[in-house]
């Protein structure tokens, strides 16, 4: 039996540091889901909330593990993790059921599953959770009581300076679709022969009050009694997906350039575009750091001198972006760009990203924005 509750212990305690550490490479990340857990269970006021609880239960995921793998603070640790899963067990079945987030989260962007899949991984890590629980007593403590608590106290502050860093900076370790190196353009294709998205149509058709749905095998086109309604196109089952399929650069209605046409994606153009190209990413101005973009600004007046590509990236609205370029007296053009693709280009807001031929050369954290004359020295060569 001790060697189960030492399996169990083991294999928990590097779940959990596993969990804990993709996660607090990238706290914001975990932030922006709980922002989508608000929004899918109706509770958007609870939003303000995102950032600090993801900082903790990053960093009590992370704690939680190391606890567990060196054997320290028994009962808590016990404790805690039954605790933990008793709330996410059943919390991952019903999004299971009802879907209202697609991935969960539970591995940050380092290991996507599916709803179903978290709520048979918790079901399985579930069953160490108890033999561990039943049988903690056996754990046999290799620290004196007061040096438990000087290992647990310096490994907390560890990790959450660890978890402060990659928020004040960008994420150690990317594991999303637009790490540094990474070719966009690759990004997007579609193998062949890979399996479309597969849709059916439903027609709805009412009688004596009564309204019903029909496919396009079984509807009553022969039967007059039946009045159409409505046609849907519901997606039933989805095809594969390239890793970046939603990556548009919109000239917005508002344009000022002459030469642009206004809802055009030029994207494509950026990502084949031989030269350096820069992207200044910021999803939400009004909430962005202003500083960077007298900064910016600089950026794109030599850009434009030197024939390098130059766009501000927004999902900001005109009236928000008009007040921003008052605020800090700059006057670059934006392009429109999906809130959800900004957020996941970047860990920042605002953030620079410089690319050429659709290969991200480098990205950097507005507290880490480089002058002109770094950028020559060791990027623009």
């Amino acid at each position: 039996m001790k060697i189960l509750v030492y399996i169990s212990r083991t294999l928990l305690g590097l779940v959990f540091i596993f969990s804990g550490f993709v996660k607090s490479v990238d706290p914001l990340g975990s932030a922006y889901k709980f922002a989508d857990y608000f929004e899918a269970f109706g509770i958007p006021a609870l939003e303000p909330l995102a950032f600090p609880l993801a900082i903790l239960m990053c960093g009590l995921e992370f704690l939680l593990g190391i606890t567990l793998l060196i054997g320290v603070w028994r009962e808590f640790s016990a404790w805690a993790v039954l605790l933990f899963m008793a709330f996410f067990t059943p919390l991952t079945f019903y999004l299971a059921l009802e879907n209202p987030v697609s991935d969960c989260g539970c591995f940050g962007d380092a290991l996507i599953l599916t709803n179903w899949e978290t709520f048979y991984k918790n079901l399985i890590i579930m069953v160490f959770v108890l033999i561990f629980f039943l049988k903690r007593k056996q754990v046999q403590a290799w620290l004196k009581p007061m040096h438990q608590h000087i290992a647990v106290a310096l490994i907390a502050v560890l990790v959450l300076g660890f978890e402060w860093h990659n928020y004040q900076h960008l994420p150690v370790i990317d594991f999303r679709p637009y790490a540094v190196g990474e070719n966009l353009p690759k990004k997007m294709e579609i193998p062949e022969g890979a399996e479309p998205d597969v849709f059916e149509t439903v027609l709805f058709y009412a009688k004596d009050g009564v309204t019903k749905e029909f496919t396009m095998e079984n509807y009553p086109w022969q039967d007059t009694t039946w009045k159409w309604v409505d046609t849907q196109t519901v997606l039933i089952k989805e095809g594969w997906k390239s890793p970046i399929h939603d990556f548009n650069i919109v000239i917005p209605e508002t344009t000022q350039i002459s030469t642009a046409t206004p809802g055009e994606d030029i994207a494509p153009f950026i990502l084949s575009d031989p030269g350096y190209s820069f992207l200044f990413v910021s999803y939400d101005v009004a909430k962005a750091d202003e500083k960077a973009f007298k900064k910016a600004a600089l950026l794109s007046d030599y850009c434009e001198k030197n024939s390098h590509g130059f766009y501000c990236l927004s999902s900001s609205t005109n009236e928000d972006i008009e007040e921003l370029k008052a605020k800090t007296n700059t006057n670059m053009t934006f392009y429109a760009t999906d809130e959800i693709t900004l957020k996941t280009i970047i860990r920042a807001n605002p953030g620079l990203v410089l690319m050429k031929k659709g290969v991200i050369l480098a990205k950097w954290h507005y507290n880490d924005m480089p002058d002109i004359e770094e950028l020559t020295k060791n990027y623009l060569k």
